[in-house]
């Protein structure tokens, strides 16, 4: 079950993502296909508060809120597919929202009570040049149409002057375009396709209408909003 404050869908309509976005699945356990590893809250990047406007993606999340990070509690992590580090949160209740007090808070930011009632994963950073781009050599016929769809930031692409080196975010993508990349991560993990959280042809024109049970399916996909901040606020 998810709350609606936890989830936005008109936000899916967004044609491009912020520079920064993640994966994430729901569950705790890794693939046969996927090694684990431990880690501590550390692991994750450090964030201010803020709405992500993807709702899906590959991701991982905080346990208890201030709790845990008081308590140092280490999570557990494993690799998954195109070297993203996925990192288990427990769902838990938190207070979702910047306070008015927060620099770069926004009017429309209220804080409010949120509870995740699933556990999931989340990757330790957002998904980077490199990574992008080697999933673009693997689906050249997707390469091809992605560079048509952002030959309008030139060449070389304007936004190179924000996002320089393979390890920086990869920006320029569309939320369709995350979902493809979603697929992509599902397939090299063996996950069956009744899992995929997408449907396995996307496009754009028609618009995605999610399942019911997406947030139970265990392929990867873009994080809600609430676990993005969840995992973000843990620094």
């Amino acid at each position: 079950r998810i709350s609606r404050s936890e989830f936005r869908p008109r936000r899916h309509a967004r044609p491009y993502t912020r520079p920064r976005w993640s994966v994430a699945r729901t569950g705790a356990a890794p693939l046969a296909s996927e090694s684990t590893c431990s880690s501590r809250c550390e692991s994750l990047p450090r964030k201010k508060a803020m709405r992500c406007r993807l709702v899906l993606t590959v991701l991982l999340f905080l346990a208890l809120g201030v709790g845990v990070l008081a308590q140092e509690r280490p999570l557990s992590t494993y690799a998954a597919p195109n070297g993203h580090a996925m990192v288990v949160i427990p769902g838990a209740d938190f207070l979702m929202g910047s306070p008015p007090t927060e620099r770069g808070h926004s009017a429309d930011e209220v804080q409010h009570r949120v509870r995740i009632r699933r556990t999931f994963a989340i990757a330790t950073t957002q998904v980077t040049n490199g990574q992008y781009s080697r999933f673009l050599t693997a689906v050249p016929e997707y390469a091809a149409v992605w560079r048509a769809e952002t030959a309008r930031f030139g060449n070389p692409p304007r936004y190179l002057e924000y996002s320089r080196t393979p390890d920086s975010p990869q920006v320029a993508v569309s939320w369709y375009a995350a979902a493809r990349y979603c697929n992509w991560l599902s397939e090299q993990a063996g996950i069956p396709k009744e899992q995929w959280v997408y449907p396995e042809v996307i496009l754009p024109e028609d618009g995605i209408v999610l399942p019911a049970d997406y947030l139970h399916r265990t392929g990867y996909r873009l994080p809600t909003e609430a676990e993005w901040e969840y995992a973000a606020r843990a620094n």
